[in-house]
């Protein structure tokens, strides 16, 4: 279920955000809240992944010496999969503070047609600085965006992610105040929460647990259905369409259907090439960095720093940035693609290097000093195979990012700039500022439906059943 939701776009999740929170709730709570809910949205799903492939990379032994003690499962939380998993919490941690700067100004202006609504917030005043065409305005929001971000990576997250590893360390700039200000509280407070959580355990956990899976198939008839319910929705126009024409009512609506699905695949298959491009730029230039920080043992920690803040720029900020070279020749493409690898290329790079490098076991180099393993025998039997699980995790982060980040890289109308590069980014952005809200369903469930294919195909096949051959004996 975690992949279909990863696979949703926060465009997509707007529907949700104006019908049920906004209206709902009280006036102005319900906005905010539902900005909330999509931010949330763009930053929590790369964080489960970075636990389910530390989980995933235990060794068998563990879980066996637990099912032996029949450890419950709030002990197994604490004890097993918490301390297993921190170094990627932390890790993704990081790239969900990014992934939220990088969507908010999206989040901070909630809008579906002629419904709008404008929050407060520095991601709403970018946006509105450069509909104006206030570039002073626009330059003084992205230079406050970037202070901000830069004081809460020193004071919060490199203190967290100051990796110690058992070949590499991987240090950040910080200012450790808060930490060790708040560091022995928490560990106080662990500590009760753990006594508690272990009498609560033992009460309530059964002794057997069914796993639940839901199949690639029941995956699909659940979308089929949604999106044959969703044709049905448009049945008012479609039926007033066959009145005029003559037309039956049912071939109406198949022909509405195959038009629909025959746009939303050719727009999928051009995002693709663009998502696909991106990855494999992302996996070339962070492989070939980790591989160049591994041999030389420099450190790159600025290199580190620079790529925190960058990460964080807000999508649709490169737009208004670049206009002016756009108007001058600049293909509205190279922006684009900027934009997507921005989007996909940091959940690689940290994931690589904030927990694939640190977890780099001392071993496997003095084996290859002293055989004397070098070049592509190096790269293919050691390199590798030790950052595979952070290459892993990373991917399908990454994966997910890209295909978000396609929604405000293909279309973008911003005063008088406006771009349309095709693709179901496109699509769907088209959508909600048309107000459309069975088109931008429709696609957004064509794309999920497309990327969960893609996670449960490409992605389980390759490289989680291949962790697990590898990395659990």
């Amino acid at each position: 279920m975690i992949d279909v939701l990863q696979s949703i776009p926060i465009l997509g999740f707007f529907p949700a955000a104006l019908l049920i929170l906004i209206r709902i709730l009280p006036p102005g709570v319900g906005a905010e809240v539902a900005s909330v809910f999509l931010i949330v949205t763009s930053m929590v799903w790369n964080m489960i992944y970075g636990v389910y492939t530390s989980i995933k990379s235990l060794d068998r032994g563990i879980m066996d010496v637990a099912k032996i003690y029949k450890i419950g499962v709030l002990a197994k939380l604490i004890t097993i999969y918490l301390p297993a998993s921190k170094n990627a919490i932390a890790t993704n941690s990081l790239i969900s503070w990014a992934g939220g700067w990088f969507f908010v100004t999206a989040a901070e202006i909630i809008s579906l047609g002629s419904e709008e609504y404008r929050l407060r917030g520095l991601g709403s005043y970018i946006v509105e600085a450069s509909a104006r065409g206030d570039q002073a305005a626009l330059y003084a929001g992205v230079g406050i965006l970037i202070l901000m971000i830069m004081i809460t990576y020193l004071l919060i997250w490199n203190p967290m992610i100051s990796l110690r590893g058992e070949a590499y360390t991987i240090t950040q700039p910080s200012i450790k105040i808060l930490y060790k200000l708040l560091s022995p509280r928490f560990s106080a407070l662990s500590g009760r929460l753990s006594t508690g959580i272990y009498r609560i355990d033992a009460a309530l956990s059964p002794t057997h647990r069914a796993r639940r899976y839901i199949s690639l198939s029941a995956v699909i008839a659940l979308f089929a259905s949604i999106i044959m319910l969703l044709t049905l929705g448009s049945l008012r126009d479609i039926s007033i369409k066959g009145a005029s024409t003559s037309e039956p009512l049912f071939q109406a609506m198949a022909i509405d259907m195959a038009n629909r699905s025959l746009e939303a695949m050719y727009s999928i298959a051009v995002s693709f090439v663009r998502v696909a491009a991106s990855l494999l730029f992302g996996l070339l230039v962070t492989i070939s960095l980790a591989y160049l920080y591994i041999v030389n043992q420099r450190s790159i920690y600025f290199l580190l720093f620079i790529g925190e803040i960058l990460s964080s720029i807000p999508a649709t900020v490169w737009w208004p940035l670049l206009a002016d070279a756009v108007k001058n020749g600049l293909s509205p493409n190279v922006v684009s693609m900027i934009i997507i690898i921005q989007g996909s290329f940091w959940y690689l790079f940290f994931n690589l290097f904030f927990y694939g490098v640190p977890s780099f076991r001392r071993h496997l180099i003095e084996l290859a000093e002293v055989y004397n393993i070098k070049g592509g025998l190096y790269v293919s039997k050691i390199f590798l195979p030790a950052l595979y699980p952070s290459i892993a995790a990373g991917l399908i982060s990454a994966s997910g990012g890209a295909w978000n980040s396609v929604i405000v890289a293909e279309y973008i109308d911003i005063g008088d700039l406006k771009v349309d590069l095709g693709g179901i980014g496109s699509l769907i952005a088209r959508s909600a500022a048309g107000g459309d809200v069975i088109s931008l369903t429709t696609y957004v469930l064509y794309m999920a439906l497309f990327v969960v294919i893609l996670n449960r195909t490409l992605w389980e096949r390759l490289l989680f059943r291949k962790i697990k051959r590898r990395y659990i004996i």
